[in-house]
């Protein structure tokens, strides 16, 4: 029984040290403001462990941000809302046009330049101006295209046991079948699927799920592939922008062939970007 634990460790402990080398190999090659910037590696001697140095974000992780907003009770502003949501799809467009997927889109792997700021009365939820919000955690990232030929090499969820490794609240349908059975095409639709839930998280305050008491897998497996249910939008829905539930919606379609890619999620964030310019600039009295 003890030789049985001890392989199965072995075997967990090499598929961990294939997912940090796959992770640096990734940061050594992107580049992108919107994506973290590796700066180096250090690998202890006594234990083999690598440590991976990055650029100093002091905003924290999305989630801790989000976690901030829903224990004031407040309601994150619009143009924070859209900022944030544009340098996700800004960093998910150049990973998809570098021909990589990522893997694992939430916000606990989306870190801030700068931490959310409540306002007095607690009702109200803002970024800076210049936040920057980048993609980090390339440990499930995956190269297609042309580069492709490390496939099998470097993203065999099979290591880590038969289930889905992905943070299964955020997994698109076709995710659930394993990321290695997926294609290009809909690995990177899988990746719009997991940015559809953030940014219903931005816009409705709530964690996925959380009210449907989804706490296993198979539970969400069942809900989203079989049942084709979604996160209900909870008590601000009549306060939410029909036009925004409405991308959200898309961008979630169970069939993957029917999400927006993400060179047209990043031109829509930007075009409404643009909209609520105007709009402020008209309510400045500006002309």
């Amino acid at each position: 029984m003890a030789s049985g634990n001890q392989s199965e460790r072995s075997k967990l402990k090499k598929a961990a040290l294939k997912q940090h080398e796959r992770e640096l190999r990734r940061l050594k090659e992107l580049k992108h403001p919107n994506v973290v910037q590796y700066l180096g590696a250090s690998c202890d001697p006594t234990t083999t462990d690598t440590l991976i140095v990055t650029e100093l974000l002091g905003g924290g992780s999305l989630h801790d941000a989000l976690q901030v907003v829903r224990n004031h009770g407040a309601v994150l502003e619009e143009r924070s809302f859209l900022r944030i949501g544009a340098c996700i799809a800004n960093g998910l467009l150049y990973l998809h046009k570098s021909n990589y997927t990522h893997g694992d889109m939430k916000p606990q792997n989306v870190l801030l330049t700068s931490p959310v700021d409540i306002s007095e009365d607690g009702t109200r939820a803002a970024f800076q101006n210049d936040v920057q919000a980048k993609i980090a955690d390339f440990g499930l990232s995956r190269c297609i295209g042309k580069k492709a030929d490390d496939l099998t090499a470097t993203t065999n969820t099979h290591d880590f046991g038969a289930s889905p490794v992905v943070t299964f609240l955020y997994m698109a349908p076709q995710a659930f079948d394993g990321i290695t059975k997926m294609s290009g095409g809909i690995a990177k639709a899988a990746d719009i699927y997991a940015f559809a839930i953030v940014v219903y998280e931005l816009l409705s305050g709530r964690q996925p799920w959380l009210a449907e008491n989804v706490c296993s897998v198979w539970t969400m497996c069942r809900y989203v592939c079989s049942e084709e249910r979604r996160p209900s939008w909870g008590p601000r829905e009549e306060t939410i922008r029909t036009e925004y539930m409405d991308f959200v919606k898309r961008c979630w379609a169970q069939q993957w062939e029917d999400r927006p890619n993400s060179d047209e999620v990043a031109r829509q964030f930007h075009t409404w970007i643009k909209e609520l310019q105007k709009k402020t600039i008209r309510v400045s009295g500006w002309n």
